[in-house]
């Protein structure tokens, strides 16, 4: 059986720019392109099989305009299904960024945790500097860490899948989450 491309990898390494991200495999191989629609009130990311733009997998829209508190749908573009949801919180502007992953009932199903209080308050201070790490987390266990890799002149993060995801969380919607953050973080 061949394994599957796109969703059948360990990690994944991002790079990113304002409007535009890439997914790569361990071994270097482009398995996902993002792209964000420019000059959009209201977030808009599109996510492909390659840079052709070919064959849409799965798109992340927002529901508001405001970036807090906003609630961003996960839609599988073969049959314009939600398969997720991400619902942003964070305790102001110096506090720990965290997020809630919804199944498509709208139940929680995960929850994305930036790594420390502490840390979060450095890096807002300190803007850039010190790298981020986020912790996806299913069923009272850690399935994923989601790390930059400091670089002043080149954006990059990395998503590693520690353990089974089990049943309520999809792949599709862990890789989507590091997908989101990467836009908005590229853009705070």
């Amino acid at each position: 059986m061949k394994k599957d491309l796109i969703f059948g990898e360990k990690t994944y390494i991002f790079n990113f720019s304002w409007s535009k991200s890439k997914a790569f495999n361990q071994k270097g191989d482009l398995v996902l392109v993002s792209y964000q629609k420019a000059f959009n009130f209201k977030k808009d990311i599109r996510v492909y099989k390659d840079e052709s733009k070919s064959e849409e997998i799965f798109r992340i829209t927002a529901r508001n305009m405001l970036d807090f508190g906003s609630i961003y749908d996960i839609i599988e573009s073969k049959n314009s299904s939600i398969i997720g949801c991400l619902k942003r919180k964070r305790s102001g502007w110096l506090g720990k960024e965290s997020w809630d992953i919804l199944n498509a009932k709208g139940e929680i199903v995960g929850i994305v945790t930036e790594d420390s209080l502490a840390m979060a308050i450095l890096r807002r201070l300190f803007i850039g500097l010190i790298p981020q790490t986020f912790r996806i987390s299913s069923e009272q266990k850690e399935v994923a860490v989601y790390k930059r890799i400091f670089n002043p002149f080149h954006n990059k993060m990395v998503l590693e899948f520690l353990n089974k995801r089990g049943k309520s969380l999809d792949k599709r919607v862990i890789i989507a989450t590091a997908m989101l953050i990467t836009a908005i973080e590229s853009r705070d």
